[in-house]
């Protein structure tokens, strides 16, 4: 059986003046999230906030009682747990909406959100996504990024009017297509990736996948090895140090045969 350790940290960033980004995690059921909000007057702080809370919520009643829950599907399939990922992230979308519909100074408030849930045995990972947060996989000295931005800049990457060199300095880079809490209820995006021992998952915010490249995230993650929390750490001072524009939020998750879990604290 394989298990996990894991490290997660966010921080304000140099150009904000409040933290907006939130992340969570159960480990017993083996699931992260990483939200992003927008909005003004501390509305994306609390869209943050309420993705957070919601998914974990959720997946954790569907987990307790899935009969009670999805009585049409059989517990702990493939299909089953994908179902969860997307309705969890849906139950979010109409809660934001809820709350904003009940305090007039939220109104518009919005957040992207990726989540990823380990199967019991380490071996799989379920990752479901709104936005232009990420998931990226580090496995034997490479980085690929398992999660396609829900952004317009993406959007004009695949149809060959921009690149993405250029997507990242272009003035519409943080507008996003899919939100959590937006005008329309979003397409939840769900994958599955098998894992192996020495893989690690990273989930964050543009915060961090906006100002550190690829290649600079997995050199760093790299050479901590399995120091996640010193791994973690450097890339927020990396995205600082970049000029720090935005909140910023990192949190690793490394399979190992066995191990104790390494808890992280939002900073």
């Amino acid at each position: 059986m394989l298990r996990w350790q894991f490290y997660g940290a966010s921080d304000v960033g140099r150009k904000r003046s409040k933290n907006e980004d939130a992340w969570g995690y159960d480990d017993s059921l083996g699931l992260f999230i990483v939200a992003d909000g927008m909005g003004g007057h501390a509305a994306g702080e609390q869209a943050s906030q309420i993705a957070v809370q919601e998914v974990l919520t959720f997946v954790r009643t569907a987990q307790a009682d899935p009969d009670a829950t999805w009585p049409g599907f059989t517990a702990d399939t493939d299909e089953w747990k994908e179902h969860v990922l997307r309705w969890a992230l849906l139950k979010a979308h109409q809660r934001i909406l809820e709350t904003a519909g009940t305090h007039a100074e939220w109104q518009g408030m919005a957040t992207t959100a990726v989540v990823v849930q380990l199967d019991p045995e380490g071996r799989r990972a379920f990752i479901a996504h709104v936005g232009d947060s990420r998931a990226y996989l580090i496995r034997q000295g490479k980085i690929i990024q398992l999660t396609q931005d829900h952004s317009w800049v993406n959007e004009q990457i695949k149809v060959g009017v921009i690149t993405a060199e250029e997507a990242r300095v272009h003035p519409f880079r943080n507008v996003v297509t899919r939100a959590l809490g937006g005008p329309q209820e979003p397409v939840v995006d769900v994958d599955e990736e098998p894992l192996e021992p020495g893989d690690i998952l990273l989930l964050c915010t543009d915060g961090l996948s906006g100002v550190v490249s690829d290649e600079d995230i997995l050199s760093v993650v790299t050479r901590h090895g399995a120091d996640l929390e010193g791994a973690v750490q450097e890339l927020i001072q990396q995205a600082n140090a970049n000029g720090g524009p935005d909140n910023i939020t990192v949190v690793l998750v490394r399979i190992v045969a066995d191990a104790n879990q390494t808890v992280g604290i939002r900073q």
